[in-house]
């Protein structure tokens, strides 16, 4: 069974992104440019779970696993394709029926809210784990 693990081959900064392009068979560095977008359009909610995918997700063990070139098979076009199509239909109901997203967008307001209240914590966790992976590499 394939398990979702922070990628230590292909990272740029704790490899989260990297573990979700090799778990889905995706370009990482197309989820790194939706990351890049949706993290400068969304006032630092999707970097408060990028640290929190950092913190709970396991690093791989280092392996590289190859793979003939006819068994690989690159998902890319159909993330890319899904990510329009989830965007154009919540676009669509946005525009076309307004009140229908309005107890979601809410629900998500409240989410955010609190979310920014606890931004502090986000980085004394994060300080917390550095220090215990610091001391059990030690």
């Amino acid at each position: 069974m394939k398990k979702l693990r922070r990628s230590t081959n292909d990272k740029m900064f704790l490899g989260v992104l990297g573990g979700f392009g090799e778990y889905f068979n995706i370009d990482s560095n197309l989820l790194r440019i939706l990351f890049a977008i949706l993290l400068f359009s969304s006032s630092n909610n999707f970097f408060i779970i990028y640290i929190i995918f950092g913190i709970i997700m396991p690093k791989d063990k280092g392996e590289v696993i190859y793979q003939e070139k006819s068994s690989y098979e690159d998902n890319s076009h159909l993330f890319i394709g899904l990510f329009f199509i989830i965007i154009g239909s919540i676009l669509m109901i946005r525009y076309n029926f307004p009140g229908l997203l309005a107890p979601i967008s809410y629900l998500l307001n409240n989410i955010k809210r609190v979310l920014r209240q606890f931004w502090p914590v986000t980085f004394i966790v994060l300080g917390i784990y550095i220090l215990i992976n610091h001391r059990k590499q030690n």
